[in-house]
């Protein structure tokens, strides 16, 4: 027969999944509330546990279990429907990658073919891939080159709708991001984070707002209201490691990635400008536009590590005001008593995660113009590929 205490502990996880069972906002079905449950359990040893020693459990070992739940947390609080239409816009702007590369390579070889109309046999072959194989002439090249254009303009026509739909689904949960804002976002190396972010900071409101309604209804039953408190300072552990993380990459690698870029792209300006001294006529033509090329890059990256210096300093901001929330969760959950009293300080955890969700928000920086636009998504291509 199960103990007491066993019994209350098991019940509280049902009665979450009941609460919670039906909410779409958060997704937390019964895995993640195990999960969550197996958090606040480590939690609670942290309050007992030795801050180190050699052998055995100690408060280190503790909070690493608390990470790597944390982690297992994160997927679950995010949205299925949302992440689908992501990975899917992802998918489309692979494949539009992979057009352009296609069309390009169409282009070089037309150039070396022999300046005829279409081939009898490129007229009847069924296949774009065929077409592939059967293309000799100009004209065969020409009839290709139009028909990856046209599947170009339909991905792209896709990425359109793919925003749309994201815009929308954010919407249902209280997020306002336009579908301008997602295209700005997604020419970015930190847009899919911010986005992620968005998400889960709305879903830690719906969880918050079960469990202290969960908290209420259980009121008499201290034990469960000091788990159900438990598992809501485990949501303000998981806003530390997101900003935390984020900052790292941001600090780390993103921005000293771009100064690497930055010197490179002065360092080539300075040699174009040498050059063109000396040059003749048509070499200073060459060498002008290599020097407007450099100079758009260099604008380029100080715009873009301008946005990420923004972000950088919105999400300290987020990250000072979460561990300070933190600790003061902490601090109640450490007491002797845990009482009703902590329902106003659920109610300002709400609103944190409210005004953490506004401010991961960013705002769009304005392309001056096509290649300044272009220019940065080539800079974004080569920040993922590092």
């Amino acid at each position: 027969m199960l103990g007491g205490g066993v019994v209350r502990r098991w019940c509280c996880v049902v009665m979450l999944g009941m609460s919670l069972g039906q909410l779409s906002l958060a997704q937390l079905d019964h895995k993640g509330l195990n999960i969550l449950s197996k958090a606040e359990g480590a939690l609670s040893e942290t309050l007992t546990l030795p801050e180190r020693q050699w052998f055995g459990r100690d408060q280190a070992s503790a909070n690493s279990d608390i990470d790597d739940y944390l982690g297992d947390l994160i997927v679950r609080l995010e949205l299925p429907s949302l992440v689908k239409l992501r990975e899917n816009y992802f998918k489309m702007e692979k494949q539009i990658a992979k057009e352009r590369i296609i069309i390009r390579d169409l282009r070089e070889k037309r150039l070396f073919a022999v300046a005829e109309d279409s081939s009898t046999l490129m007229k009847y072959t069924p296949t774009d891939t065929l077409k592939g194989w059967t293309a000799s002439t100009r004209g065969d090249y020409d009839r290709l080159i139009e028909i990856h254009e046209q599947n170009l303009a339909q991905y792209e026509a896709s990425l359109v709708t793919l925003r749309e739909n994201m815009s929308d689904a954010l919407s249902e949960i209280g997020v306002n991001l336009a579908p301008e804002q997602l295209e700005f976002l997604y020419t970015t190396v930190t847009g899919e984070e911010t986005v992620r972010a968005i998400v889960l900071f709305n879903s830690a409101i719906a969880v918050s707002t079960q469990l202290q309604t969960l908290m209420e209804t259980n009121a008499q039953d201290f034990d469960a209201v000091k788990r159900y408190y438990g598992m809501a300072t485990i949501l303000h552990r998981m806003v530390v490691k997101i900003q935390t993380d984020f900052i790292r990459k941001l600090e780390e690698n993103y921005m000293v990635q771009l100064k690497a870029y930055r010197t490179e792209a002065e360092r080539s300006l300075a040699e174009a400008k040498r050059l063109q001294k000396s040059a003749d006529s048509a070499q200073k033509k060459v060498l002008q536009k290599n020097i407007e090329a450099n100079q758009l890059a260099v604008k380029a990256i100080d715009r873009y590590m301008e946005y990420l210096k923004v972000q950088a300093v919105n999400a300290k901001a987020i990250l000072k005001a979460a561990k300070a929330r933190e600790a003061i969760a902490l601090n109640t959950y450490s007491t002797v008593k845990v009482s009703l009293d902590v329902l106003s300080l659920m109610q300002e955890s709400q609103r944190d995660f409210k005004a953490f969700s506004t401010m991961q928000v960013p705002s769009i920086v304005p392309f001056d113009n096509p290649e300044l636009r272009k220019e940065f998504m080539n800079i974004t291509q080569k920040l993922n590929d590092q």
